[in-house]
């Protein structure tokens, strides 16, 4: 804290302040345990008032330039059942608290990775939220750019992510992603991009919806003929998202 004030000229008047955008944590806190994991990381370990067990990190405690960054994490909680948890803030100037990035990894029925997590990542400024589904072992990847709403609608999109993690045609034809998005949020002139592409050894999109205020101006589909026939489609639209949610169906 001294520090942060040294080469910040950022005053924190309270500890609890430092919780101020994560109103799941309940004061008064107690701590468990703390511990350097290295000359430039310290965290600790603590229960809320409703007996939720948390970790605390800060991993720039010497480098000046980021060490106004920290996280709050919890794992395998009776709030998110089979998930481990991350938040990562940063303090600002004016002493408040911005949410950088949340992550969230799913486990499975003996609370281990289930090699799936996804990452959100915000944007204030332009409003926009982005969901990154990854698969660690293949590194297939389904990322979701829509309007910020609230936390709970990004629960809802973590719980979708989840559910259709493990199923290969959503990465290679993402029309259903977008069926699901346009009925959580029914704006006739959404702006949303899903993207979807399949393995690391390459960037190359296996599919792809881009809608801009409602309309949809580009679709990208994979189709497997057979083991070694594979055929993709790149069409350029025009079409409002009621039309093609239409025609598709």
């Amino acid at each position: 804290m001294s520090d942060l004030q040294r080469y910040k000229q950022i005053q924190v008047d309270k500890f609890k302040d430092l919780f101020t955008s994560l109103n799941e944590v309940v004061f008064p806190i107690t701590i468990i345990d703390y511990w350097h994991c290295s000359s430039y990381s310290l965290s600790m370990e603590f229960t809320d008032n409703n007996g939720h067990i948390y970790y605390m990190s800060n991993r720039n405690i010497c480098n000046h330039n980021s060490f106004d960054e920290y996280l709050i994490g919890r794992s395998n909680s009776q709030l998110e059942p089979f998930v481990d948890r991350e938040f990562h803030y940063k303090i600002c100037e004016d002493k408040t608290i911005e949410l950088l990035m949340s992550s969230a990894m799913k486990l499975d029925e003996y609370g281990l990775n289930d090699e799936f997590i996804v990452d959100f990542y915000y944007n204030e400024e332009k409003q926009k939220t982005e969901a990154l589904l990854e698969a660690y072992l293949y590194h297939d990847k389904i990322k979701i750019i829509y309007p910020t709403i609230s936390d709970e609608f990004d629960k809802k999109v973590l719980e979708y992510l989840f559910s259709i993690s493990k199923k290969s045609d959503y990465y290679y034809d993402v029309f259903p992603i977008l069926e699901w998005i346009a009925t959580e949020i029914p704006d006739k002139e959404i702006s949303v991009s899903i993207i979807a592409d399949v393995g690391e050894d390459t960037e190359e999109v296996s599919s792809e919806i881009q809608v801009i205020d409602g309309i949809v101006q580009r679709y990208v589909v994979t189709r497997i003929i057979s083991e070694n026939e594979v055929q993709k489609f790149t069409v350029k639209l025009a079409k409002s998202l009621e039309s093609f949610l239409k025609e598709k169906v």
